[in-house]
């Protein structure tokens, strides 16, 4: 890796730490820094175990008595399969990797798009508006 990567790879774990730990904007911030991560790793695209398994588990651990399984029931991420949102592909990868029904499930995005794309596999939508936090958006 050139110095370039490795100064991309620090600004993409600021990113995770401040939408995570610090919860600022943590849908636009979690995000881009994936985005900047997948990029800049070596071999970008591929599963990094060290990064969603060491990094990112230690970050949703910081929070009070919260672990990453806490938040979700499974994770399909974009660098596993291949594929990413709007195409229907990673949601068909959901449906089958989890046994779920796309009209008992509930799909949230800050995307219309992927929304869009969502809703045509049967998908139930919701459309999480701008500045609002995950947890603002349950309620906590």
């Amino acid at each position: 890796a050139d110095w370039r990567q490795i100064v991309m790879i620090g600004i993409a774990c600021v990113l995770l730490y401040l939408g995570i730990v610090k919860k600022f904007e943590p849908l636009l911030l979690v995000g881009i820094a994936f985005g900047a991560l997948l990029t800049n790793l070596p071999g970008g695209g591929l599963y990094h175990p060290e990064l969603w398994d060491g990094i990112i588990a230690r970050l949703f651990a910081q929070r009070p008595g919260k672990r990453r399984e806490d938040y979700f029931d499974g994770i399909c991420t974009s660098f596993e399969e291949g594929v990413a949102k709007p195409d229907r592909r990673i949601f068909e990868a959901v449906v089958r990797k989890f046994g779920i029904r796309p009209e008992e499930t509930l799909f949230f995005d800050d995307s219309q798009t992927n929304l869009d794309a969502a809703a045509e596999l049967g998908f139930k939508t919701w459309l999480v508006a701008e500045g609002t936090e995950f947890m603002e958006a349950f309620g906590e």
